[in-house]
């Protein structure tokens, strides 16, 4: 559930709360015990009723589904399996290629060859799969907003 979702679903249980009327507190005669004069004037006390609360849902369920779909997987092999042809040069930070390296290492301890390319373009083709299904709720959306606010 989105953030905008879950902002709309508050402010209606909210809007609901607000609509419901509280009945007000009914009032039962009481008789009290019979006084030096003659009259009995009946005395009213009021009942307090207790407010029922429903219980709000959790915001994170026991069961979490993954952020891509099955499908995005095999794109995304299809694409890296791809001969890339056009030559590109991208700059990196020291920590980021510390990062390629350390996964391209962890890789390499489980008998699997890659390099800072195909992780590299692995990445892009995550980020372009997400923007064309998600468009304005897409992480690469949401990135470059906050880096340009």
């Amino acid at each position: 559930m989105s953030n905008k979702q879950i902002s709309v679903y508050v402010e209606a249980k909210k809007r609901e709360q607000e609509e419901q009327v509280v009945p007000s507190p009914r009032s039962v005669p009481v008789e009290r015990p019979a006084q030096k004069s003659a009259e009995r004037i009946p005395q009213t006390t009021p009942v307090i009723q207790e407010t029922v609360h429903t219980p709000m849902l959790p915001s994170h369920h026991d069961t979490v589904l993954p952020h891509y779909r099955d499908t995005t997987v095999a794109l995304i092999c299809k694409g890296v399996k791809k001969f890339g042809k056009e030559p590109a040069t991208h700059r990196f930070t020291l920590e980021e290629k510390r990062a390629i390296r350390d996964i391209i290492r962890a890789f390499e301890d489980r008998d699997i060859r890659t390099g800072e390319t195909e992780i590299t373009r692995i990445g892009i083709h995550f980020l372009i799969d997400d923007y064309e299904h998600n468009r304005e709720d897409s992480l690469l959306v949401k990135i470059l907003k906050a880096l340009h606010e």
